[in-house]
């Protein structure tokens, strides 16, 4: 997300030194580009491994908030924007999160998940003027999900579950909806910025093992549903409340 950040600050610089001192009609808008970057305050319970251990170990590998970046294009309407693009959404990595059995560390986890979503959204005007403008807005993505949990396993950990160290490759793919409300106002010549709020839906019910593994529910292959010590299937819930603010890049 840093990177995101330099790329989103280069490109505002670069636009706000070659603005021309007139305004942008909105009216004049047919075809634009545009960099939009989310926040999503946690903390979010991270289910792809917290029982994949059995229910008498204890760990915590919540993560705290959630980022994403997304980029693509917009398509100005009567009644609005039609927005394809793609969004690339990556919260935190947990990073040694101890598993305890009895009150001895029975291994360290270190997890990371992303998520890639093609999606595409409308807009609907609610009030315009000429340089900005207030919307409703909702979207449709199908979702792609990456997970790795790579587990250390101390003596006292090998001692009771008869592991060595071991890693997981997990994914899943789920529909991804999402709906709130947006403002869109002149920034400079034909570059606008937008300011929404909204809700994210974005669970995944089922997920798959992608290669081959020795875990605690024994030996796993490609394909098979990733599931706790008494066999449910392990899910991710990522859903929740965002914040959004990017930059439009209009063409007449």
């Amino acid at each position: 997300m840093y990177f995101i950040g330099r790329v989103l600050f280069f490109v505002l610089i670069l636009f706000e030194t070659g603005a021309e001192a007139r305004i942008f009609n909105m009216a004049q808008a047919t075809f634009g580009a545009y960099l939009r970057g989310t926040y999503a305050p946690g903390p979010y319970e991270n289910t792809l491994n917290s029982e994949s251990n059995g229910n008498n170990v204890t760990l915590n590998s919540d993560y705290q908030y959630n980022m994403s970046g997304e980029f693509g294009f917009s398509f100005a309407k009567p009644f609005g924007n039609i927005r394809i693009g793609l969004e690339y959404l990556r919260p935190p990595d947990g990073k040694d999160a101890s598993g305890t059995y009895g009150g001895a560390e029975a291994y360290t986890l270190t997890s990371e998940i992303s998520v890639l979503v093609p999606k595409a959204e409308l807009e609907i005007n609610l009030k315009k003027w000429q340089a900005s403008k207030v919307y409703l807005l909702g979207g449709i993505g199908y979702a792609s999900l990456v997970a790795r949990n790579s587990y250390t396993v101390t003596a006292a950990g090998t001692a009771q579950f008869g592991l060595s160290d071991f890693s997981e490759d997990i994914r899943g793919n789920t529909v991804m909806y999402e709906g709130g409300f947006g403002f869109e106002s002149v920034m400079s010549d034909m570059t606008t910025f937008i300011v929404e709020a909204g809700y994210r839906s974005l669970k995944f019910e089922t997920v798959e093992h992608n290669r081959e593994a020795v875990n605690f529910q024994g030996s796993v292959s490609q394909h098979d549903r990733a599931t706790n010590m008494d066999g449910t299937s392990r899910t991710l819930d990522m859903s929740g409340g965002f914040a959004a603010f990017g930059f439009r890049f209009w063409i007449k």
